[in-house]
């Protein structure tokens, strides 16, 4: 509703404790002047941690400046916090908008938006993104099947058009089980029952380290572990 009434041209979303660099606008509007048929602009971020200190982000996957970012969205490769964004607000719009999701509307929009347009990656600070425990949500279950919810709506459309193929089948499988090995992480993060993420990880794609994960998940003394270098990294 909120983006249908916005009386510009392109949509900005700034949380009260997240923070935009001067240039911010500036610059990645100039994007969208020189590549007029780019949908999302996205930039580089700082994280303020949660002992309030600037770190330089270094966990998402840099996939070029003009590219087409469906399948490393699709695969968990690369996240896109919104205070970085800048899209238009046709592009919006023509997709539906927000989905009535309650935890993985994020994940939809720009699954959609990337799959009908192109982005632009603007290798600059241009946001401030803040790290802390009350952002995450708790309720992990909600979160993985909403997004399988998703892959499911991706499953059908690919089907319905004859699209479907065996990259595409692998790529559900790969995206299923992120979603669960991420889902187990921040559950285990978060001091909460982590294993049953695991287990149904390795039940799309396993590997040693889901093994592993999945063993010393039952063992509390490791969890503490896990968690302690969690926080000493962020």
């Amino acid at each position: 509703m909120a983006i249908s009434k916005a009386q510009g041209e392109f949509i900005a979303i700034l949380d009260c404790d997240d923070l935009w660099y001067p240039a911010k606008l500036s610059k990645q509007i100039s994007v969208f002047i020189e590549f007029p048929k780019i949908d999302l602009v996205y930039s580089d971020y700082t994280i303020i941690n949660e002992e309030g200190v600037l770190e330089s982000n270094n966990t998402n996957l840099r996939i070029g400046h003009l590219c087409n970012a469906f399948k490393p969205i699709f695969l968990h490769e690369l996240t896109i916090p919104w205070p970085t964004i800048i899209m238009k607000k046709n592009a919006v719009i023509n997709i539906g908008g927000f989905c009535n999701y309650k935890s993985a509307e994020d994940f939809d929009l720009l699954l959609k938006l990337s799959q009908k347009g192109q982005f632009y990656f603007v290798d600059e600070f241009l946001a401030t993104y803040r790290i802390h425990m009350n952002q995450l949500s708790t309720n992990f279950e909600l979160t993985k099947n909403e997004i399988f919810q998703i892959y499911n709506y991706w499953e059908v459309t690919w089907t319905k058009y004859g699209d479907l193929n065996t990259i595409k089948n692998e790529w559900l499988k790969i995206g299923k089980k992120q979603i669960c090995y991420i889902s187990g992480l921040r559950a285990v993060i978060q001091n909460k029952p982590a294993s049953s993420f695991f287990k149904e990880a390795i039940k799309y794609k396993g590997n040693i380290k889901l093994y592993i994960l999945y063993f010393f998940s039952h063992i509390s003394i490791i969890t503490f572990i896990i968690r302690k270098y969690y926080f000493a990294k962020k």
